[in-house]
């Protein structure tokens, strides 16, 4: 399966509707992917990375920050205050 690219030489093709003409983009994203005009997916997967790395650093937030106050609170509430060692691999 492949996507081809029209030639320059073609004239673009106007497509009209009730409100007006489509706009012709270089790309556009459609259902979380980015579809581009020259069928190039650099675009597409540096854009699911970047989302990617975003998703990672806010779970690391979230893990640093149960691990120093809920755990650590948690640790200074137990009767009998046992200490425990938190080991991180």
């Amino acid at each position: 399966m492949g996507i081809t690219q029209r030639p320059s030489t073609q004239p673009l093709i106007a497509i009209a509707f009730a409100q007006g003409n489509i706009e012709y983009v270089e790309r556009f994203t459609y259902l979380g992917s980015v579809i581009s005009r020259d069928g190039d997916v650099e675009a597409d997967i540096n854009t699911r990375l970047a989302k990617a790395a975003a998703v990672f650093l806010s779970l690391k937030i979230k893990l640093d920050l149960y691990t120093s106050l809920i755990i650590s609170t948690a640790m200074l509430a137990r009767p009998g205050r046992v200490q425990l060692e938190y080991v991180s691999s």
